[in-house]
């Protein structure tokens, strides 16, 4: 604006000075031409001061559209900067706690919304909120958060580095369910045993059981291929039977958490009426200890495995991954402005130019 009032000054400078010298010019007209060279000069004056007032009507003209458009500037920038705060809630909610000091343990996701790695497998993000889903699929964003609109803003147009890394990670975990399931293929469905009334079978937890055991090994989180048995059989040992309802089979089941038990083998007998729990119930559980303790002998001597190889990588990548997706969340959550645009924007900017639209047909109704 100091720019507007220096021409001010100049343009009412320059006007004083054709004021004066349009009064030199009338005396000497009056001397030499008399009354009628006064009249030639009033048509030049008024010619002048028509011309003038043109020049500062367009000059005013100039002026307001300068102010409309910093008005229209600051709005915008004000309406980003409500848009970025709005996004900002949506990357600390998909963090956690972007506030959080570093912890000693790089591994320590306390109080995270991230997907994490377990000793042998991948765990989804947690949903901010106790969340009911049918799906079982591996999120890495919680997922009452994935059909937020301004989450799907977020990624789509103003932090596409952030839809990157998280389809990094999904790519990562796709790749590791396949040497999962291809492993899971290579085992033959497992050591079968017949046991007289009934026969011993894997059930279809037994592989991925296996699975996770041997990617520990793979990452050095247990010794040698005795610990891999003791652990297994301790499982076992701690797990229960259960009889199938639907079925004359009897599960054996492998103690995997605390308050989890999952069917590694299954009891199999040709009707009901053979079925004796009680006496074998006992008798089963022993016989699958004893078949993966030789079955474990076994695979130590074909070690090592492609698919566990390849996996045990995938799951060292992923850490990495993961990690730099919240450190790319810190980032943003420290960031003043979000850049891009997007159909929020868009309509604010819509909604000024129809303003600026109306306005001006007022002033030409004016």
């Amino acid at each position: 604006m100091a720019v507007a009032d220096d021409d001010h000054y100049v343009l009412l400078l320059a006007l004083l000075m054709a004021g004066l010298v349009l009064l030199m010019a009338g005396v000497a007209v009056r001397v030499f031409f008399g009354a009628a060279g006064l009249s030639i000069l009033d048509l030049v004056v008024s010619a002048i001061l028509t011309a003038a007032l043109v020049v500062l009507y367009f000059r005013q003209t100039e002026i307001l559209d300068s102010q409309r458009a910093l008005l229209r500037q600051e709005q915008q920038r004000e309406a980003r900067q409500q848009h970025t705060e709005t996004l900002r809630d949506r990357v600390r909610w998909w963090h956690g706690n972007p506030d959080r000091k570093q912890p000693d343990d790089p591994l320590d996701t306390t109080g995270l919304n991230l997907p994490t790695v377990e000793a042998a497998s991948f765990q989804s993000a947690p949903p901010r909120e106790t969340v009911y889903s049918a799906e079982e699929e591996f999120q890495v964003i919680p997922y009452d958060l994935a059909n937020d609109r301004y989450f799907q803003d977020l990624l789509e147009n103003h932090a596409k580095d952030l839809n990157d890394q998280k389809e990094t990670i999904e790519e990562l975990h796709d790749r590791f369910v396949s040497y999962r399931e291809a492993f899971a293929e290579t085992l033959d469905d497992g050591p079968v045993r017949e046991m007289g009334s009934y026969r011993l079978e894997p059930d279809d937890y037994f592989a991925e059981w296996l699975f996770e055991f041997l990617v520990k090994y793979e990452r050095n989180m247990l010794e040698d291929f005795d610990e891999v048995k003791d652990r297994m059989v301790d499982e076992l040992e701690r797990g229960t039977t259960k009889q199938r309802s639907d079925a004359p089979q009897i599960w054996v089941r492998a103690a995997v958490t605390a308050t989890r038990n999952r069917a590694v083998y299954a009891a199999v007998f040709e009707s009901a009426e053979q079925m004796e729990p009680q006496e074998h119930e006992s008798e089963a559980k022993v016989a699958v200890q004893d078949i993966v303790k030789g079955y474990i002998n076994d695979i130590a001597s074909e070690y090592p495995i492609d698919q566990i190889e390849e996996a045990a990588e995938i799951l060292a990548k992923a850490e990495e991954e993961i990690r730099t997706l919240e450190h790319l969340l810190i980032e943003y959550d420290g960031r003043p402005i979000f850049p891009e645009n997007c159909q929020y924007l868009e309509e604010v900017r819509s909604a000024e130019l129809e303003i600026d639209s109306k306005r001006a047909g007022a002033n030409l109704e004016n």
